[in-house]
This record gives structure tokens, sequence and C-alpha cells, in this order.
């Protein structure tokens, strides 16, 4: 890394580096030769972007945060502190990544998608859009998340997307989670907090599953009126 003044056109254009008029840049920023800085974009302090990435519209990146080359954080995305994205990175639009997480090389994570404090995302992983993924989740590499997961306290909660919760090595649907929880939880020796705290997995995928089921439904319907009317 070489010193350069970001107020010296000359300078930046020697790196190839774009940064729009309207953008604010704090303290101790690192940024690589051919990266691009698009409008409206606000960096914090103690910041390292590599070369040639793209930082696209309206992105906010708070401190203490590493970008890998060849990454591209696209519009009105936030990046919390303490944050490190590998190289090759496509984080899409409008995404929150919480603090202290960890994305590894060429993850691809899904607009309207929210990462949660200090989760770990492997490398080559890719995140669907309107995924959550919970604090401190840890997705292995050359992993495709559809949805939803969780860590729970002794098993991970995941959903993907279809009428089922995996927790652990246990599947079922949703209707049979709900009516048994207690009883496997009572099996596996849960105490009552762990029981209650699995509880509220299960009504929260339930809650997003028949929201989009919902939603699906009503698409499917408006497409068959306009067609057959």
């Amino acid at each position: 890394w070489e010193l350069f003044d970001l107020s010296n056109r000359s300078d930046l254009s020697e790196r190839n580096i774009e940064i729009a008029n309207d953008c604010r840049i704090g303290d101790n920023v690192k940024i690589g030769n051919g990266a691009k800085i698009l409008k409206g974009c606000i960096i914090g302090n103690n910041v390292t972007i590599g070369n040639n990435v793209r930082i696209h519209d309206e992105v906010k990146i708070f401190e203490n945060i590493s970008i890998g080359n060849y990454s591209s954080i696209n519009i009105r995305s936030i990046i919390c502190n303490d944050v490190h994205i590998g190289h090759g990175s496509n984080i899409s639009h409008s995404t929150w990544i919480s603090k202290g997480s960890r994305i590894g090389n060429k993850v691809s994570v899904g607009f309207f998608s929210e990462i949660g404090e200090k989760a770990k995302i492997g490398d080559n992983t890719t995140i669907g859009s309107h995924a959550v993924i919970g604090n401190g989740a840890i997705i292995p590499e050359n992993t495709k998340v559809k949805c939803l997961v969780f860590p729970g306290t002794d098993h991970v909660v995941s959903y993907w997307g279809e009428d089922k919760i995996q927790i652990g090595c246990k599947s079922a649907t949703i209707e049979e989670w709900i009516q048994t929880y207690e009883q496997v939880g009572i099996e596996n020796r849960y105490t009552p907090v762990q029981i209650k705290e699995y509880k509220e997995y299960i009504d929260i995928i339930a809650r997003y599953h028949f929201k989009q089921y919902a939603v699906l439904r009503f698409k499917t319907e408006v497409e068959f009126i306009e067609e057959y009317g």
C-alpha cells in the first residue's frame, strides 16, 4: 500500500480509482488500484478496500472492515463494524452484514438478506435472496443456503424454502415440529430454556414460510386471472 491524496485526481487516475464527489471517507482508509466507489457512499475509519473492488451507490461501510480484491458491494447495503469480506465475493443490494461477521472468498449473498453478528460464511458459498443467517451461525464452504439458519444452543436450525425444518439431524414438517417440539426436546434432554429457544426458532420459520407461501399463491392467482380472466 502506498500513501496518496484522495483529493488529488491525478493520483486517483494513475491508480484507476474512481470515487464519486459526494462520498464521505474516514481516516486510515486504504484503497486498492482499480477500485470504484460510487455516489452517496459512506466509508468509516480503518477500512481496507482491495484492488478492483466495486462499491455501488449509497453503501454504508462502518469501521475496522476489510474487503478483498475483486469483491462487489451493491447498492444500499450496510456493512457493520469488524467485518471481513474475502476476495471475489458479491454482496447483493440492500443486504445487512452485522458486526464481527466473516465472509469467505467467492461468496455470493442475495439481495435483502441479513447476516447475523459473528456469523462465519465459508468460501464458495451461495446465500439466497431474503435469507436470514442467525448470530454466530457457521456455514461451511461450498454450501447453498436458500433461506434461514439459526445456531441453536445444541443443534443448528435450518429451513431451505420448503415445508421442512431441520434441527440437528432430525427433519420434519413445520406442523410436525409445532406439535412435537416439546416431546423431542425432552427426549434429547433439553432444558426448559432450550426448549423455549427452539420453539422461538420454529415460530420464526413458520411465520416466514406461510408469509412466503401467501405471496407466491397471490402472484399465481394474479397471473392466472391475467391469462384466463
